[in-house]
């Protein structure tokens, strides 16, 4: 399921991936999937608690920084990881997601890099024929 959601790409320092989607919130989604399955094996994250997130941007790409960055966020400060993202609303700058997942536990999952931050080197969402991709680089 892992390897599904995402492909890397050589980069020199950081992490880079490519997310590829049939649609833009289904883009979104799979991109906040990518970013705990790089943090977490996710085939041990149940879906245990809901949470709702909202962010916006300045434009479709800088709402995917700041998506991921929401994310990153409440791993490190509620230890949250999803095991599900869908999202409910998304426009040019808005978007608003529903999750389901748990806190972070050592005892059951592993802990698999660290991920320093969501840069905005290289982030780009480009339409395709098959519907949308996004590559996106972590600072580790």
């Amino acid at each position: 399921m892992t390897k599904d959601l995402f492909r890397e790409i050589e980069h020199t320092a950081d992490l880079a991936v490519v997310v590829e989607a049939a649609d833009l919130p289904g883009l979104f989604a799979r991109a906040g999937l990518s970013l705990f399955a790089l943090l977490v094996s996710p085939e041990a994250v149940e879906p245990a608690e809901h949470r709702r997130v909202e962010v916006e941007g300045r434009d479709q790409e800088d709402l995917l920084h700041e998506w991921l960055s929401r994310l990153l966020s409440d791993f490190y400060v509620h230890g949250f990881v999803a095991a599900s993202i869908r999202v409910v609303l998304l426009d040019k700058i808005h978007l608003e997601a529903e999750l389901e997942g748990e806190r972070f536990d050592r005892s059951r999952h592993s802990l698999l890099r660290e991920i320093k931050a969501v840069t905005y080197h290289d982030l780009a969402i480009r339409h395709t024929t098959a519907g949308c991709e996004a590559q996106v680089t972590f600072d580790v």
